[in-house]
């Protein structure tokens, strides 16, 4: 893999890519992966976006899931889900390598819309907590997750479906997406996509996505959410649809 952030121009768009996608996911508990994906997407290979990812997803989604009101409630709500999550997500992440650059663009772009068009349009089918629906989008979300680092649509739209409260949505999706960044750092590692070189650089962006985050937090309760929400969710369309052209054209 060739150095990642070979210009002091590309580092400052990652720091402040990574900084943003922070104060996003402060905000909403989500958006973290789709923000640095589809930005940095447009200046770096697609591989060089997903080394970088993992450590940040770690150190995030601990923050979000130990600070909910009962952690333990939670984990063992979604323990199925969390499970179906490791296998498929250690398999895709170590073979990713053996994967098309534009097979790995067409389906970011397409986890990306998903998830923004059933966000915009409100398209929530109800279902229930039993172990089949976790299993299926806990395998589902894995396989996806492990080549994309984006497995927050799929999750997102199972806990929409539950139609669950703010407070258990945003500890279900911090409890979700910490269980499937251990796999994923494995797998990648193992892959080679994740080296030594690359750690301080990662590292950094994670010190940058914790202050984003927090900054969030901070205004997460003066904002219009649902403007900045709709904003946000129509500009991850269009990046998705981007990274959909891209794909398919270089297909």
């Amino acid at each position: 893999m060739n150095t990642v952030f070979a210009d002091y121009a590309i580092l400052a768009a990652g720091i402040v890519v990574f900084g943003v996608g922070g104060a996003v996911k402060g905000i909403f508990g989500i958006g973290l992966p789709i923000v640095v994906v589809t930005l940095l997407g447009l200046l770096m290979e697609p591989i060089e976006v997903i080394a970088l990812l993992p450590i940040a997803i770690v150190a995030t989604n601990i923050r979000q899931f130990l600070g909910s009101a009962d952690p333990s409630k939670i984990s063992r709500r979604y323990a199925i889900f969390a499970l179906a999550l490791i296998v498929p997500m250690f398999l895709s992440a170590f073979w990713i390598l053996h994967v098309p650059t534009h097979l790995i663009q067409l389906l970011m772009g397409v986890s990306v819309c998903l998830f923004a068009m059933t966000s915009l349009f409100g398209l929530r089918p109800r279902v229930g907590g039993g172990w089949v629906w976790q299993m299926v989008m806990g395998l589902i979300s894995g396989a996806i997750g492990g080549l994309t680092s984006i497995w927050g649509p799929t999750t997102t739209m199972y806990l929409m479906a539950r139609n669950i409260d703010k407070d258990e949505f945003i500890a279900a999706i911090g409890f979700l997406f910490l269980a499937g960044s251990f796999p994923l750092v494995a797998g990648l590692i193992l892959s080679g996509v994740i080296t030594v070189d690359i750690l301080f650089l990662s590292g950094l962006c994670t010190v940058v996505s914790l202050a984003g985050m927090w900054i969030g937090e901070r205004v997460r309760g003066r904002l219009s959410e649902e403007r900045f929400r709709r904003v946000v969710l129509i500009f991850f369309l269009v990046m998705g649809l981007r990274l959909v052209v891209v794909g398919l054209w270089s297909a």
